[in-house]
Protein backbone atom coordinates (compact mmCIF):
# COMPACT_ATOMS: atom_id res chain seq x y z
CA UNK A 1 0.00 0.00 0.00
CA UNK A 2 2.84 2.55 0.85
CA UNK A 3 4.24 1.42 -2.63
CA UNK A 4 1.05 2.34 -4.21
CA UNK A 5 0.81 5.57 -2.30
CA UNK A 6 4.45 7.11 -3.41
CA UNK A 7 3.36 5.56 -7.03
CA UNK A 8 0.48 7.43 -7.03
CA UNK A 9 2.09 10.46 -4.99
CA UNK A 10 5.27 10.79 -7.95
CA UNK A 11 2.80 10.72 -10.87
CA UNK A 12 0.49 13.51 -9.04
CA UNK A 13 4.10 15.28 -8.93
CA UNK A 14 4.52 14.35 -12.59
CA UNK A 15 1.72 15.84 -14.05
CA UNK A 16 1.58 18.88 -11.74
CA UNK A 17 5.22 19.51 -13.22
CA UNK A 18 4.05 18.71 -16.92
CA UNK A 19 1.25 21.14 -16.45
CA UNK A 20 3.02 23.83 -15.21
CA UNK A 21 5.63 23.43 -18.35
CA UNK A 22 2.90 23.38 -20.25
CA UNK A 23 1.04 26.47 -19.27
CA UNK A 24 4.49 28.11 -19.40
CA UNK A 25 5.01 27.24 -23.17
CA UNK A 26 1.75 28.03 -23.70
CA UNK A 27 1.57 31.10 -22.49
CA UNK A 28 5.10 31.57 -24.51
CA UNK A 29 3.59 30.68 -27.38
CA UNK A 30 0.64 33.39 -27.44
CA UNK A 31 3.09 35.99 -26.84
CA UNK A 32 4.91 35.33 -29.82
CA UNK A 33 1.78 34.94 -32.05
CA UNK A 34 0.47 38.42 -30.42
CA UNK A 35 3.87 39.90 -31.74
CA UNK A 36 3.66 38.36 -34.75
CA UNK A 37 0.16 39.88 -34.90
CA UNK A 38 1.27 43.18 -33.61
CA UNK A 39 4.12 43.35 -36.35
CA UNK A 40 1.21 42.56 -39.19
CA UNK A 41 -0.60 45.32 -38.16
CA UNK A 42 2.11 47.57 -37.28
CA UNK A 43 1.22 48.73 -41.53
CA UNK A 44 3.39 50.50 -42.99
CA UNK A 45 7.11 49.46 -41.69
CA UNK A 46 9.18 49.87 -44.97
CA UNK A 47 9.11 51.82 -48.45
CA UNK A 48 5.95 51.97 -50.49
CA UNK A 49 6.37 51.94 -54.64
CA UNK A 50 3.67 53.79 -56.49
CA UNK A 51 3.53 53.26 -60.15
CA UNK A 52 2.52 55.55 -62.35
CA UNK A 53 1.41 54.28 -65.58
CA UNK A 54 2.83 57.69 -67.73
CA UNK A 55 6.22 58.86 -68.03
CA UNK A 56 7.92 61.53 -66.10
CA UNK A 57 6.96 65.02 -66.30
CA UNK A 58 3.17 64.60 -67.31
CA UNK A 59 0.72 66.07 -65.04
CA UNK A 60 -0.13 62.32 -64.08
CA UNK A 61 3.28 61.72 -62.76
CA UNK A 62 3.04 65.44 -61.58
CA UNK A 63 0.27 65.10 -59.15
CA UNK A 64 1.28 61.72 -58.33
CA UNK A 65 5.34 62.78 -56.82
CA UNK A 66 3.27 65.99 -54.96
CA UNK A 67 0.56 63.17 -53.35
CA UNK A 68 3.66 61.00 -52.67
CA UNK A 69 5.44 63.17 -50.89
CA UNK A 70 3.12 64.39 -48.33
CA UNK A 71 1.65 60.48 -48.05
CA UNK A 72 4.96 59.54 -46.86
CA UNK A 73 5.12 62.29 -44.30
CA UNK A 74 2.43 60.96 -42.67
CA UNK A 75 2.62 57.17 -43.11
CA UNK A 76 6.64 57.94 -41.97
CA UNK A 77 7.72 56.10 -44.86
CA UNK A 78 9.19 56.40 -48.10
CA UNK A 79 7.08 56.50 -50.85
CA UNK A 80 8.64 56.13 -53.95
CA UNK A 81 7.63 56.83 -58.01
CA UNK A 82 7.81 54.60 -60.21
CA UNK A 83 7.06 55.46 -63.63
CA UNK A 84 5.97 52.64 -65.68
CA UNK A 85 4.58 53.72 -69.23
CA UNK A 86 3.27 51.86 -72.54
CA UNK A 87 0.24 50.86 -74.01
CA UNK A 88 -1.99 53.22 -73.08
CA UNK A 89 -1.50 52.44 -69.16
CA UNK A 90 -1.79 48.60 -69.24
CA UNK A 91 2.22 48.35 -68.91
CA UNK A 92 2.25 49.67 -65.39
CA UNK A 93 -1.32 48.69 -64.67
CA UNK A 94 -0.58 45.14 -65.05
CA UNK A 95 2.50 45.44 -63.08
CA UNK A 96 0.84 47.06 -60.41
CA UNK A 97 -2.24 44.24 -60.61
CA UNK A 98 0.58 41.48 -60.26
CA UNK A 99 2.28 43.12 -57.01
CA UNK A 100 1.15 41.51 -53.74
CA UNK A 101 -1.67 42.82 -52.28
CA UNK A 102 -0.18 44.32 -49.07
CA UNK A 103 -0.24 48.00 -49.88
CA UNK A 104 3.25 48.32 -50.35
CA UNK A 105 2.87 48.20 -54.39
CA UNK A 106 0.00 51.06 -55.09
CA UNK A 107 -0.84 52.65 -58.58
CA UNK A 108 -2.05 56.21 -59.40
CA UNK A 109 -5.43 55.36 -60.83
CA UNK A 110 -5.73 56.96 -63.91
CA UNK A 111 -8.90 57.35 -66.64
CA UNK A 112 -7.71 54.34 -68.31
CA UNK A 113 -9.30 52.24 -65.67
CA UNK A 114 -12.35 52.93 -66.96
CA UNK A 115 -11.96 52.97 -70.39
CA UNK A 116 -9.75 50.30 -71.42
CA UNK A 117 -11.97 47.37 -71.04
CA UNK A 118 -13.71 48.45 -73.38
CA UNK A 119 -10.60 49.41 -75.66
CA UNK A 120 -8.48 46.55 -75.81
CA UNK A 121 -10.29 42.94 -76.59
CA UNK A 122 -8.07 41.29 -74.33
CA UNK A 123 -5.88 42.16 -71.36
CA UNK A 124 -3.52 40.25 -69.04
CA UNK A 125 -5.08 42.38 -66.14
CA UNK A 126 -8.71 43.54 -65.23
CA UNK A 127 -8.70 47.04 -64.72
CA UNK A 128 -12.34 47.04 -62.58
CA UNK A 129 -10.09 44.68 -59.86
CA UNK A 130 -8.30 47.34 -58.30
CA UNK A 131 -9.15 48.29 -54.64
CA UNK A 132 -9.91 51.80 -54.81
CA UNK A 133 -8.75 54.14 -52.31
CA UNK A 134 -8.98 57.50 -53.11
CA UNK A 135 -9.81 59.97 -55.98
CA UNK A 136 -7.55 62.41 -55.58
CA UNK A 137 -7.86 65.44 -57.83
CA UNK A 138 -9.53 66.05 -61.30
CA UNK A 139 -8.60 68.53 -64.40
CA UNK A 140 -11.21 69.94 -66.61
CA UNK A 141 -10.85 69.53 -70.56
CA UNK A 142 -10.92 72.95 -72.61
CA UNK A 143 -12.49 73.48 -76.10
CA UNK A 144 -9.62 74.59 -78.17
CA UNK A 145 -9.51 75.63 -81.50
CA UNK A 146 -6.61 76.92 -84.11
CA UNK A 147 -5.85 80.56 -83.81
CA UNK A 148 -7.24 81.28 -87.19
CA UNK A 149 -10.69 80.43 -86.41
CA UNK A 150 -13.52 83.31 -86.79
CA UNK A 151 -15.55 81.76 -84.17
CA UNK A 152 -15.59 83.84 -80.80
CA UNK A 153 -17.99 81.82 -78.72
CA UNK A 154 -18.70 77.67 -78.79
CA UNK A 155 -21.92 78.48 -80.43
CA UNK A 156 -20.57 80.29 -82.99
CA UNK A 157 -18.05 77.74 -83.90
CA UNK A 158 -20.89 75.17 -83.62
CA UNK A 159 -23.24 76.83 -85.98
CA UNK A 160 -20.20 77.16 -88.58
CA UNK A 161 -19.09 73.27 -88.11
CA UNK A 162 -22.59 72.46 -89.09
CA UNK A 163 -22.32 74.74 -92.22
CA UNK A 164 -19.10 74.27 -93.22
CA UNK A 165 -20.11 71.14 -96.02
CA UNK A 166 -17.24 68.92 -94.79
CA UNK A 167 -15.60 67.52 -91.85
CA UNK A 168 -13.32 69.25 -89.49
CA UNK A 169 -10.31 67.99 -88.15
CA UNK A 170 -9.93 66.82 -84.15
CA UNK A 171 -6.95 66.12 -82.82
CA UNK A 172 -6.22 63.60 -79.57
CA UNK A 173 -3.03 62.68 -77.37
CA UNK A 174 -3.89 59.43 -79.67
CA UNK A 175 -6.92 56.27 -80.17
CA UNK A 176 -8.81 55.89 -77.35
CA UNK A 177 -7.57 58.81 -74.76
CA UNK A 178 -9.71 61.26 -73.01
CA UNK A 179 -9.01 63.78 -75.89
CA UNK A 180 -10.33 61.20 -78.54
CA UNK A 181 -13.48 60.07 -76.55
CA UNK A 182 -14.51 63.97 -75.68
CA UNK A 183 -14.05 64.70 -79.37
CA UNK A 184 -16.43 61.53 -80.19
CA UNK A 185 -18.78 62.71 -77.21
CA UNK A 186 -19.00 66.38 -78.25
CA UNK A 187 -19.52 65.53 -81.86
CA UNK A 188 -22.56 63.56 -81.13
CA UNK A 189 -24.10 65.83 -78.73
CA UNK A 190 -23.14 69.12 -80.73
CA UNK A 191 -24.78 67.49 -84.10
CA UNK A 192 -21.51 68.02 -85.99
CA UNK A 193 -19.30 66.02 -88.28
CA UNK A 194 -15.78 65.75 -87.35
CA UNK A 195 -12.93 63.16 -88.24
CA UNK A 196 -10.21 62.25 -85.76
CA UNK A 197 -6.83 62.87 -85.75
CA UNK A 198 -4.48 60.40 -83.31
CA UNK A 199 -1.20 61.57 -82.43
CA UNK A 200 1.49 60.33 -80.00
CA UNK A 201 0.53 62.83 -77.29
CA UNK A 202 -0.87 66.06 -76.69
CA UNK A 203 2.03 67.89 -77.54
CA UNK A 204 2.17 67.08 -81.50
CA UNK A 205 -1.42 67.55 -81.40
CA UNK A 206 -1.44 71.05 -80.14
CA UNK A 207 1.33 72.05 -81.77
CA UNK A 208 -0.59 71.15 -85.16
CA UNK A 209 -3.47 73.03 -83.79
CA UNK A 210 -1.19 75.83 -83.19
CA UNK A 211 -0.12 76.04 -87.17
CA UNK A 212 -3.94 75.57 -88.61
CA UNK A 213 -3.40 72.01 -89.27
CA UNK A 214 -6.29 71.01 -87.29
CA UNK A 215 -9.57 72.52 -86.42
CA UNK A 216 -10.17 71.60 -82.74
CA UNK A 217 -9.07 69.48 -79.76
CA UNK A 218 -10.83 69.05 -76.48
CA UNK A 219 -7.61 68.43 -74.15
CA UNK A 220 -7.33 68.76 -70.19
CA UNK A 221 -6.60 72.72 -69.23
CA UNK A 222 -3.22 71.40 -67.32
CA UNK A 223 -1.62 70.42 -70.97
CA UNK A 224 -2.95 73.44 -72.82
CA UNK A 225 -3.26 76.32 -70.79
CA UNK A 226 1.29 77.31 -71.75
CA UNK A 227 -0.55 77.69 -75.39
CA UNK A 228 -3.84 79.48 -74.41
CA UNK A 229 -1.67 82.49 -72.49
CA UNK A 230 0.51 82.55 -75.73
CA UNK A 231 -2.03 83.01 -77.84
CA UNK A 232 -1.63 79.82 -80.11
CA UNK A 233 -4.70 78.56 -78.99
CA UNK A 234 -7.60 80.05 -78.84
CA UNK A 235 -10.06 78.91 -76.05
CA UNK A 236 -13.74 78.52 -76.38
CA UNK A 237 -15.52 76.90 -73.18
CA UNK A 238 -14.36 74.70 -70.21
CA UNK A 239 -16.08 71.39 -70.32
CA UNK A 240 -16.92 71.80 -66.41
CA UNK A 241 -19.48 72.49 -64.48
CA UNK A 242 -17.68 75.68 -62.92
CA UNK A 243 -14.97 78.20 -64.18
CA UNK A 244 -11.37 77.66 -63.50
CA UNK A 245 -9.71 79.97 -61.45
CA UNK A 246 -6.92 80.14 -64.53
CA UNK A 247 -8.61 81.06 -66.92
CA UNK A 248 -11.58 82.94 -64.89
CA UNK A 249 -13.27 84.55 -68.36
CA UNK A 250 -14.09 81.33 -70.32
CA UNK A 251 -17.20 80.12 -70.27
CA UNK A 252 -17.84 76.58 -68.96
CA UNK A 253 -19.74 74.76 -71.93
CA UNK A 254 -22.93 74.78 -69.42
CA UNK A 255 -23.02 78.44 -69.99
CA UNK A 256 -22.48 78.25 -73.59
CA UNK A 257 -25.46 76.14 -74.39
CA UNK A 258 -24.36 72.70 -73.39
CA UNK A 259 -24.93 71.52 -69.77
CA UNK A 260 -24.53 67.41 -70.39
CA UNK A 261 -20.84 68.47 -71.39
CA UNK A 262 -18.28 67.90 -68.50
CA UNK A 263 -15.24 66.03 -69.37
CA UNK A 264 -12.02 65.91 -67.86
CA UNK A 265 -9.14 63.70 -66.71
CA UNK A 266 -8.56 62.61 -62.77
CA UNK A 267 -6.21 61.15 -60.47
CA UNK A 268 -7.01 58.88 -57.98
CA UNK A 269 -4.94 55.96 -55.27
CA UNK A 270 -5.68 52.46 -56.07
CA UNK A 271 -4.08 48.71 -54.55
CA UNK A 272 -4.23 45.36 -56.12
CA UNK A 273 -6.60 42.77 -55.72
CA UNK A 274 -6.95 41.52 -52.25
CA UNK A 275 -5.33 44.50 -50.18
CA UNK A 276 -7.13 44.09 -46.48
CA UNK A 277 -9.52 46.87 -45.76
CA UNK A 278 -7.31 47.56 -42.29
CA UNK A 279 -4.35 48.72 -44.90
CA UNK A 280 -6.82 50.22 -47.62
CA UNK A 281 -8.81 52.39 -44.57
CA UNK A 282 -5.46 53.60 -43.39
CA UNK A 283 -4.21 54.69 -47.03
CA UNK A 284 -7.40 56.44 -47.50
CA UNK A 285 -7.31 58.46 -44.30
CA UNK A 286 -3.62 59.38 -45.05
CA UNK A 287 -4.33 60.48 -48.98
CA UNK A 288 -7.21 62.46 -46.94
CA UNK A 289 -4.72 64.26 -44.39
CA UNK A 290 -2.01 65.01 -47.49
CA UNK A 291 -5.11 66.95 -49.76
CA UNK A 292 -5.68 68.93 -46.49
CA UNK A 293 -2.01 69.93 -46.83
CA UNK A 294 -2.09 73.71 -47.94
CA UNK A 295 1.20 72.49 -49.81
CA UNK A 296 -0.65 69.83 -51.99
CA UNK A 297 -3.36 72.49 -52.52
CA UNK A 298 -1.36 74.99 -53.73
CA UNK A 299 0.88 73.11 -55.94
CA UNK A 300 -2.55 71.06 -57.60
CA UNK A 301 -3.55 75.02 -58.38
CA UNK A 302 -0.84 75.87 -59.86
CA UNK A 303 -0.68 72.74 -62.37
CA UNK A 304 -3.96 73.22 -62.53
CA UNK A 305 -5.42 71.02 -61.05
CA UNK A 306 -8.46 70.97 -58.26
CA UNK A 307 -8.30 69.11 -55.59
CA UNK A 308 -11.05 66.50 -54.91
CA UNK A 309 -10.45 63.56 -52.05
CA UNK A 310 -13.36 60.74 -51.49
CA UNK A 311 -13.55 57.79 -49.65
CA UNK A 312 -13.03 54.32 -51.23
CA UNK A 313 -16.96 53.76 -51.58
CA UNK A 314 -17.27 57.46 -53.02
CA UNK A 315 -13.90 56.33 -55.42
CA UNK A 316 -15.41 52.92 -56.43
CA UNK A 317 -18.90 54.40 -57.17
CA UNK A 318 -17.37 57.08 -59.33
CA UNK A 319 -15.12 54.16 -61.83
CA UNK A 320 -18.55 52.59 -61.96
CA UNK A 321 -20.39 55.36 -63.42
CA UNK A 322 -17.44 56.81 -65.34
CA UNK A 323 -16.96 53.20 -66.80
CA UNK A 324 -20.75 53.14 -68.02
CA UNK A 325 -20.44 56.44 -69.75
CA UNK A 326 -17.08 55.84 -71.76
CA UNK A 327 -17.94 52.43 -72.44
CA UNK A 328 -20.93 53.36 -74.42
CA UNK A 329 -19.13 55.99 -76.24
CA UNK A 330 -16.38 53.19 -77.01
CA UNK A 331 -19.16 50.86 -78.28
CA UNK A 332 -21.11 53.34 -80.20
CA UNK A 333 -18.05 55.04 -82.37
CA UNK A 334 -16.49 50.85 -82.72
CA UNK A 335 -13.37 52.19 -81.47
CA UNK A 336 -10.57 49.20 -81.22
CA UNK A 337 -7.28 49.49 -79.96
CA UNK A 338 -6.08 45.69 -80.54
Amino acid sequence: MARDAAGILCFLNFWRVGMARSIVWTGFLCMCLAMAGGARAAYPDRPISLIVVFGPGGTSDVVARIVAKELAAGLKQPVVVENRPGAGGNVGAAAAARAAPDGYTLLAAFPGLTTNGALYGSLNYDPAGFVPISLLASAPNVIVVRPSSTAATLREFVEQARAAGKPLNFGSAGAGTSSHLAGEAFKELAGIDMVHVPYKGGAPALADLAASRLDVMIIPLPESIAMIRAGKVKPLALASARRSPLLPELPTTAEAGWKNFEVGSWYGLSAPHGTPAAVRDALAAAAARALRAGEVQAAFAAQGVETVGSSPAEFDAFLKSETARWSAVIVKNDIHLD
